[in-house]
């Protein structure tokens, strides 16, 4: 069973999280976004951030990054068409 944590606590690590991203690797970003897609949590904010971070880094992410990447966007329901073209030309 995985623990939800409270809206307050994901929104707080979300505003957090969000400037930082410019210090993550594509690993540390891919990862964000599979953790809140595995809860089923959406923050917007986080995600049009996430997908801002991917398309312009998409050519640093392995090929788990790009899986959880587009996972996680597919799993939250997004079709970001930046994102989703980003990560079907970066597996070409």
């Amino acid at each position: 069973m995985l623990f939800h944590p409270p809206e307050p606590l994901r929104n707080s690590i979300a505003a957090q999280a969000i400037p930082k991203l410019p210090e993550f690797d594509s690993q540390n970003c891919a990862n964000l976004a599979w953790s809140y897609a595995l809860l089923v949590v959406f923050n917007e904010s986080l995600i049009d951030a996430i997908a801002v971070f991917a398309v312009r880094t998409i050519s640093d992410f392995s090929c788990q990054s790009l899986a959880n990447t587009a996972w996680a966007f597919a799993n939250l329901q997004i079709m970001d068409m930046p994102v989703l073209d980003a990560i079907s030309s970066a597996v070409d």
